[in-house]
């Protein structure tokens, strides 16, 4: 039953709002316990993601991996401009 979750795991979020899962997440969140854990993880952190989280999570705590539109160190990039013929 609903009502026994504890832990609730949206992985890949970015995914689910791209596939058009937001609406059945929208559905099914307030069907679980207040007092659940709520874990959302996302490649990205589009608004309405943003928004998901601080509708359905109290106190979340954001965690960032990497800064945002870095390069790895050690890593030349090269860019080749070639004329179309």
């Amino acid at each position: 039953s609903l009502g026994a979750v504890e832990v609730a795991v949206l992985d890949e979020a970015d995914q689910m709002l791209d596939l058009g899962f937001i609406h059945a997440l929208r559905q099914l969140m307030p069907l679980l316990p207040r007092t659940r854990q709520t874990m959302l993880f996302s490649a990205t952190m589009p608004k309405a993601i943003e928004t998901l989280a601080k509708d359905y999570q109290n106190d979340p705590v954001r965690v960032a991996v990497t800064p945002v539109a870095t390069t790895a160190e050690r890593v030349a990039q090269v860019a080749t401009y070639v004329r179309q013929s």
